[in-house]
């Protein structure tokens, strides 16, 4: 994919992708998802997380701010599962992906390094092997508009990934992700909608 230099966006992968690997009889499933935020990436590992499993360990990265990771070890031994999978991801240089690891464990341990070596191993084996896509940068915008605007500003929103939305007294409070490039378009069509009486901020 040819992307512009001055076109301001990271790379995710295009579809959900998953690869097994054993280590020293463990069995270790590895199964990657573009997520762009993390009530998707939530349910995604909710998802393909298996009860019967001994652990189910993940990472996630989303596009708007790769600061705010989340990553969990589900019981393996602190910084051995979900942190390496967090790197894999990292190493890959991808952002709006979640990673589950799922290991069915094979009888023998594999001590801390050995962990960190196959779960970040089976993650990034996964995402080398995952198609790419390039996604122009988003931020997270919040508005406050009367309630009497609410219909005209959803058929705005309808075109945004919505993070958030809360109902007050009179206004309606959402959060939402849009294009850096398209800012000033966005927020001079949420004002007009609500004929000037909305508040529209970009939140760091």
């Amino acid at each position: 994919m040819n992307v512009q230099e001055d076109v301001p966006g990271y790379y995710s992968i295009s579809e959900p992708y998953e690869h097994e690997e054993i280590v020293k009889k463990s069995r270790f499933i590895a199964r990657a998802y573009p997520a762009t935020t993390w009530k998707e990436a939530k349910e995604f590992i909710e998802m393909v997380s298996e009860p019967k499993a001994s652990h189910n360990c993940w990472a996630f990265i989303p596009g708007s701010d790769p600061t705010a990771v989340r990553f969990n070890d589900d019981g393996e031994p602190g910084g051995t599962a979900g942190k390496p999978i967090l790197q894999a991801i990292q190493a890959e240089e991808l952002r709006d992906v979640a990673v589950c690891v799922t290991r069915y464990f094979g009888g023998t341990k594999l001590g801390t390094g050995g962990l960190i070596r196959a779960y970040g191993g089976a993650a990034r084996n996964c995402l080398i092997l995952t198609e790419r896509c390039f996604k122009e940068a988003t931020v997270q915008v919040q508005i406050e508009v009367p309630l009497d605007c609410v219909g005209p500003v959803y058929q705005i929103l309808n075109e945004h990934v919505r993070v958030a939305e809360e109902y007050g007294a009179a206004s309606l409070a959402v959060r939402f992700l849009a294009y850096e490039k398209d800012l000033g378009r966005v927020e001079q069509r949420v004002r007009d909608a609500c004929r000037g009486r909305a508040a529209f901020a970009v939140v760091e």
